[in-house]
């Protein structure tokens, strides 16, 4: 009997001891110590996800994890590339366990939570920091960054997307230039050929010609005629 009874409670205290341990959220939990007029929240919004609200930081302007907090360096640009905007990882390859409803195992190590969200001024911000318990997240060592994610799955804010428009080339007589950085235009530049002063001169000449030759052709049968004329006279008169 005794040994039945051992058999019997083996798998209960083993379900005992591996029974998950939770660091999720299931309700509005704000930062730990924050003045709540001005903290940052997690909190559901209307199609029910868990999306992070962080608060106002005028003079926030890192854009990535250094110095003391660079343990969270490599987390957070895992966490910027995927698309849960409040998300665990683990702490050895900073690989995705879940999202704000991830269920943290006994002895878990490290555990890496990441939020992204939008201030009320239009800024982005990530925070990465390590789990600690149900509902709780802000005490402790974390690293805060004025970025936010190019891809948001759960709809809690409007990513920050860079639109790049295709660069133009523009050209001009005598010019020829691009907007495009690096790239190149083959052959020579364009440059208009320009008539020389002697050309200029030449063509001048030559429509003056042109123009003036019926006055001299006229002009030189005028004189041929009289001078027929006069031979005809002197002729004429001799015959006499």
């Amino acid at each position: 009997m005794g040994s039945n009874l051992r058999n019997l409670l083996l798998p209960l205290l083993a379900f005992y001891y591996m029974a998950p341990i939770h660091a999720r959220f299931t309700k509005t939990t704000c930062w730990t110590g924050q003045d709540i007029e001005n903290a940052s929240c997690i909190q559901q919004n209307a199609a029910g996800a868990w999306c992070f609200i962080p608060n106002i930081r005028p003079g926030l302007v890192a854009t990535s994890c250094t110095g003391g907090y660079a343990d969270f360096a490599t987390v957070l640009e895992v966490h910027l590339a995927q698309g849960l905007s409040v998300a665990y990882y683990n702490g050895i390859d900073n690989s995705l366990l879940g999202g704000a409803d991830y269920s943290i195992p006994s002895n878990p190590g490290i555990i890496r939570l990441c939020l992204s969200g939008q201030s009320g001024d239009g800024n982005y911000q990530t925070q990465c920091l390590n789990a600690l318990a149900d509902n709780t997240f802000g005490a402790g060592l974390y690293c805060v960054v004025i970025r936010g994610q190019n891809n948001v799955t759960d709809g809690c804010y409007t990513p920050n997307v860079v639109v790049h428009t295709p660069s133009s080339i523009i050209s001009s007589p005598g010019s020829v230039s691009t907007s495009s950085p690096g790239s190149t235009n083959s052959g020579p530049p364009y440059t208009p050929a320009y008539p020389s002063s002697a050309q200029s001169l030449n063509s001048m000449l030559h429509s003056v010609l042109l123009l003036c030759l019926p006055v001299i052709l006229a002009s030189s049968r005028i004189r041929v005629v009289g001078l027929l004329m006069r031979l005809v006279v002197a002729a004429s008169t001799n015959a006499i």
